[in-house]
C-alpha cells in the first residue's frame, strides 16, 4: 500500500463519486433482482471506475469495462462494443421531447403512484 497527499478537492471528489457508484450499484441489485424474478438470466454491472475517465489518476488510460488495463489498439478496436454510438445517442435524444403543459408529463418520465396527493389529473403525452 502507497500514501501520497493529494489535493483537498481531489479527494472530495473520490470519496463522492465512490458514494454516486454505491448509490447507482444499489439500483442495479433492485433491477437484477426484478430481472431474474421474471425469470431471465440476464443481469446488468457497473463498469469499473477505472473504465472510459476523462479525470483523475485513470484519465487517459484505456481499460476494459472491468478496470484491467488494455492497449490503445485493443480500446480502439472494442469501444464501439462498450459505448453508444451516435445512433444510440441519437434514439434517446428522440424520446426527450419537453412537454410544459400543465397536467401533463413527458412520455420518458413515469407517472406518479398516485396523482390523489396533488389533487390534480396528470396525463403522460409521448410526443
Amino acid at each position: 500500500m502507497k500514501f501520497e497527499d493529494v489535493p483537498l478537492r481531489s479527494a472530495m471528489n473520490e470519496v463522492t463519486r465512490a458514494a454516486y457508484v454505491r448509490d447507482c450499484d444499489v439500483g442495479v441489485q433492485r433491477w437484477n433482482r426484478l430481472i431474474a424474478e421474471a425469470g431471465y438470466g440476464f443481469r446488468f454491472r457497473l463498469p469499473s471506475t477505472r473504465f472510459h475517465r476523462a479525470i483523475g489518476v485513470w484519465a487517459g488510460v484505456a481499460t476494459d469495462p472491468e478496470g484491467r488495463p488494455i492497449s490503445e489498439q485493443e480500446w480502439r478496436l472494442r469501444e464501439r462494443d462498450w459505448l453508444p454510438s451516435a445512433e444510440d445517442r441519437g434514439f434517446v435524444a428522440s424520446l426527450m421531447r419537453r412537454v410544459t403543459d400543465p397536467g401533463k408529463v413527458a412520455g420518458w418520465i413515469a407517472r406518479p403512484k398516485s396523482a390523489s396527493t396533488t389533487g390534480r389529473s396528470i396525463t403522460n403525452t409521448f410526443a
